[in-house]
């Protein structure tokens, strides 16, 4: 997706797409360049222009559908008009325009409709949030990167967590053999790899373990707000700016998001804590996310909070998946590789 403006960068050649539109391949010298007007996009309405129909329930639960079908009519570059100046978005759809685009993007990338969120961390929620973290544009969101990335991307960080997450899987599995129906079928799969992913990111960003396959409170209240934002946050994306705030789509996302900055930064403060008795932070992430950034810094907690709201669902989803194709591809679990 490409709001208007950086949609300037995407300089193109002419060719033909699959609806024998003219397309693009990109940023060629001499080249005709066709205007941003030229796009094509789904015939929408009066003022609200295509915002009806992004928003109507089946596109929201079956967005698969409503963009393949504007693909198949519109070619491998379409637009969908917002109201309001700017707020187009773009698709594309071409691996190679989607390669060169992202080549493109340069040290301080503008990440579309992150915004959004950055300014509500900074306004509604500016009491948790010091610093929008990964959702900051510009030079804020490099110099974030810059502090988290070095010690996040190694894979010795990973390896220290080794051991705490066999266990983790050892009681991941343990419920998946508890949660069977009466043909030995598993039910309810997602939700508890999201108990997993939920307990795997607590321990490796927060030195917590949170006990959920315990069935503890405070961990089911928190997959709870970050189930409910990430059913809101691409609301946060299309619904235009002044609209926003009037709506309950806003009022849960904020909600749902303090929810999850109140449990994490409480835990994270038990976590410090209890290393100043016993040490236990040693060798950790955290730890090492303090040292880095001071330990006034609210880049640990931020970082901790966007791990966990960004990882739980996505992660369990990712999971179910691959799970899932795996299951109907047996020979695929033998590991043997077709020739």
């Amino acid at each position: 997706m490409l709001p208007k403006g950086q949609l300037n960068t995407f300089k193109t050649k002419l060719g033909r797409n699959n609806a024998g539109m003219q397309t693009s391949v990109m940023n060629e010298p001499d080249i005709h360049v066709k205007p941003f007007e030229a796009i094509p996009s789904p015939k929408g309405f009066p003022i609200l222009q295509n915002l009806p129909q992004i928003l109507s329930k089946n596109a929201m639960k079956n967005q698969l559908k409503f963009y393949k079908k504007h693909h198949k009519e519109l070619g491998d570059i379409f637009k969908i008009n917002i109201p309001g100046k700017g707020n187009s978005i773009v698709h594309i759809f071409k691996t190679e325009d989607a390669r060169t685009l992202f080549a493109k993007d340069g040290p301080q990338p503008f990440q579309p409709g992150f915004e959004r969120i950055g300014e509500i961390r900074k306004h509604a929620l500016k009491k948790h949030f010091k610093t929008p973290g990964l959702f900051a544009q510009g030079e804020e969101w490099r110099q974030f990167r810059s502090a988290v990335q070095q010690d996040m991307m190694r894979p010795k960080s990973a390896v220290f967590y080794v051991e705490e997450l066999n266990r983790t899987t050892d009681e991941f599995c343990e419920a998946i053999q508890t949660a069977v129906d009466s043909n030995g079928d598993t039910v309810d799969l997602n939700y508890i790899l999201q108990k997993f992913t939920l307990e795997a990111a607590g321990l490796m960003f927060i030195s917590t373990k949170f006990g959920v396959f315990q069935g503890n409170a405070e961990a089911e209240k928190l997959m709870a707000a970050v189930s409910v934002l990430i059913s809101q946050i691409l609301h946060m994306f299309l619904i235009p700016p002044w609209l926003l705030k009037w709506t309950s789509n806003y009022r849960q996302f904020v909600e749902s998001m303090e929810t999850i900055a109140v449990i994490i930064g409480k835990n994270i403060q038990e976590s410090i804590k209890r290393d100043e008795k016993d040490g236990s932070l040693e060798g950790t992430l955290l730890a090492k996310l303090i040292s880095r950034c001071g330990k006034d810094s609210p880049i640990p907690t931020v970082m901790a909070i966007d791990s966990v709201a960004a990882g739980i669902d996505t992660t369990a989803h990712t999971a179910t998946f691959l799970l899932y194709h795996l299951a109907t591809n047996p020979e695929k679990q033998l590991g043997k590789m077709e020739t």
